[in-house]
């Protein structure tokens, strides 16, 4: 049962790698911007060229195609998950796109794939619906997701599907899955370099103007560099323990236990509000908070119900 301590800890480092994000976003720094936070990100991909001695095959045409596509998937939903979490809660953002991604890989499973849902995946997807809107909608006073939120995150859910699904496709038809994740990893940085890079440039805003340079200055600058490659190699050592558990364990079991995830989240989205109020807050009133409680067993739930 060893797997289960990694699926834990990797779950609690993803809450800890949202509410990083969230505080990088709301700040006053040139990561602050959702494009160009998912922009560096893709750069940083280059880093699994660490990864070549152990790949020597050369890649086929096919493999760097479809790489090259769900990279694309993958860069615009993290453009569109920086930008819902720029603007509201992540204790709202995170669950309601966790349970966008599950339903619409479901759904393209059944559309293109031709796959039937089980009474448990159907009522698992009810579920994931009603915790979902439970937790975009405002209750008593207390402020859900705005419209634009609403509709990040539902086109967010579906680039994340769409990148899954892609990914899955590539793993099967690849023999090599280092070689198959090594170029999926270097073909983002091609991505951010060719297009996300110039789309930078052309939504450039006017040019702030120069601040007078300071040794303060400086320093900002290096601890949200440090705070930025920190929490991706935080990112990545998550996706490496959930991916470990699944190697010892059962993949229903490990993905069934992101609700610890949410929790966590919470409880740290409340630990900011209460003692860095200045850095970003969520309402803690007490109906946001059963809401929210509410809305994230709902949703961990549906997804446990939809992994059975």
């Amino acid at each position: 049962m060893l797997y289960l301590a990694y699926a834990l800890l990797g779950h609690v480092g993803n809450a800890f790698v949202f509410i990083i994000d969230k505080t990088l976003l709301t700040g006053d720094n040139r990561i602050s911007n959702p494009l160009r936070m998912a922009y560096y990100t893709g750069l940083l991909s280059i880093l699994a060229v660490v990864l070549l001695p152990f790949v020597p095959d050369l890649p086929t045409v096919w493999l760097l195609t479809w790489s090259t596509i769900a990279s694309a998937f993958f860069l615009g939903a993290l453009w569109v998950f920086f930008a819902a979490l720029k603007t509201d809660e992540p204790t709202r953002v995170v669950p309601v796109i966790g349970s966008a991604v599950p339903l619409f890989t479901l759904l393209f499973a059944v559309a293109f794939l031709g796959e039937r849902l089980t009474g448990l995946q159907i009522l698992g997807v009810i579920v994931l619906i009603v915790g979902g809107v439970l937790l975009s909608i405002s209750i008593k006073g207390v402020r859900g997701l705005s419209r634009q939120t609403i509709w990040l995150t539902l086109f967010g859910g579906i680039l994340f599907a769409a990148h899954f699904a892609t990914i899955k496709y590539i793993y099967n038809g690849y023999p090599s899955f280092l070689g198959a994740f090594m170029y999926s990893r270097l073909t983002m940085t091609l991505v951010a370099v060719l297009f996300m890079g110039p789309l930078l440039w052309i939504l450039k805003k006017s040019p702030r103007p120069r601040r007078q340079k300071s040794a303060a200055n400086h320093q900002k600058t290096a601890v949200v560099t440090s705070l930025f490659i920190g929490n991706k190699a935080l990112g990545a050592g998550t996706v490496l323990l959930q991916n470990y558990a699944i190697s010892l364990g059962s993949v229903t079991v490990v993905n069934a236990l992101q609700g610890t995830q949410y929790l966590v989240l919470l409880v740290l989205a409340i630990a900011v509000s209460r003692w860095w109020p200045h850095l970003w807050a969520e309402e803690l009133k007490r109906v946001a908070l059963w809401q929210k409680l509410s809305g994230i067993i709902l949703v961990s739930s549906g997804l446990a119900l939809i992994l059975i």
